[in-house]
């Protein structure tokens, strides 16, 4: 689809950039009750991006809501608020954990799992991290002896979440949600198992990596067992759909010059390698206005679902049980609307 098109295709209400401030300081949020887990104080929180520690002033809780209590009026005009909707159980916790199973007794010829531990658990072996590189980082080790590694361990693409279970609740609430006439759950999945002390997810919006079609898909993280904070969840950025427009829209002025192919691309000159906007997430709050990054304990059965525009990375694995954090995306478009046709395709390691 060329960009042009995709310019002028009209955004439908619930994907529209909430207005903020000229200079894009951080909104003031709406008057709701503020979660704060028990037994968690964010002062005692130590987490590190890739570039290093992040600070507990630049923290907060991500703020959860459950499906039984609240309506669907309310998770809308929350997600448009938010630029997130953290639902809590949503899928029955059973089914979540038998597919971390499944995927855990797959993965064990490869030597990742702990020898003499249940797969279930996910106890990771101790290896060196960079022997169990996560989906994304296939191609950087084609040439070298870790990549016959790599292979085997992405074995598991054929094991994708749509083949595994019906996730019936997941798809009622999307379509309930969104309010579509039908859905299209996107093929492209990775399952992400980020082993403790690798490299992990950096700065970035999922539009990025979407822009053959407009920023009207809807992501569901999934998270394939109990994470806690320390184990390398996802973390948000408070009020970053409006940095993250404003931020697209500085690429596409910079980019005016390039052919419509570059301007879409995600591996353009504008962009840090890989299309990320940044490694450094403590750094990325600070220069933006010292916006908090939003943390939570996620556990088996919650999706948390965000915006095109929602700024997130994940923080190091730094599990005090060694324990591989699994989680996967999934997107899902309104198929009688323009989307990016190339995430119809399943994933394959070398891309």
């Amino acid at each position: 689809m060329a960009s042009v098109a995709v310019d002028t295709i009209p955004i439908p209400e619930l994907f529209r950039v909430p207005s903020t401030a000229p200079d894009l300081t951080p909104a003031v949020p709406a008057a709701r009750p503020k979660y704060e887990p028990p037994n968690r104080k964010l002062e005692d929180v130590k987490i590190r991006s890739n570039a290093g520690p992040m600070k507990p002033e630049n923290l907060g809780w991500l703020q959860p809501v459950d499906p039984k209590t609240t309506s669907m009026g309310e998770m809308r005009e929350r997600f448009v608020e938010q630029g997130y909707l953290w639902v809590k159980g949503l899928i029955p916790r059973e089914d979540v954990l038998a597919f971390r199973r499944k995927y855990f007794e797959f993965m064990t010829p490869t030597g990742v799992i702990k020898e003499g531990t249940d797969p279930i658990d996910g106890i990771y072996c101790g290896a060196d991290p960079e022997h169990f590189l996560p989906p994304g980082n296939g191609r950087e080790c084609e040439n070298t002896d870790q990549a016959e590694r790599v292979r085997v361990g992405l074995l598991l693409i054929g094991v994708h979440v749509d083949h595994i279970t019906p996730l019936l609740a997941l798809f009622k609430f999307v379509k309930d949600f969104t309010n579509w006439p039908s859905i299209k759950l996107l093929k492209r999945q990775m399952l992400r198992a980020n082993v403790p002390g690798a490299e992990t997810t950096a700065v970035h919006y999922d539009h990025i990596f979407l822009r053959y079609g407009p920023p009207t898909f809807l992501t569901g993280w999934l998270p394939f067992g109990d994470i806690a904070v320390e184990g390398g969840g996802l973390t948000y950025l408070e009020d970053a759909v409006p940095l993250a427009q404003a931020i697209e829209n500085d690429f596409s002025r910079r980019a005016e010059k390039f052919t419509p192919e570059e301007r879409i691309n995600a591996f353009n000159a504008n962009m840090m390698r890989g299309g990320h906007l940044g490694h450094d997430s403590q750094g990325f709050s600070t220069t933006h206005g010292n916006r908090k990054w939003l943390i939570a304990d996620y556990e088996a059965g919650d999706v948390v679902f965000h915006h095109p525009y929602s700024i997130h990375a994940s923080c190091i694995n730094e599990s005090p049980t060694n324990t591989i954090r699994l989680a996967t995306d999934l997107r899902f478009v309104n198929p009688e609307a323009p989307y990016d046709t190339r995430w119809t395709n399943y994933w394959s390691p070398t891309e």
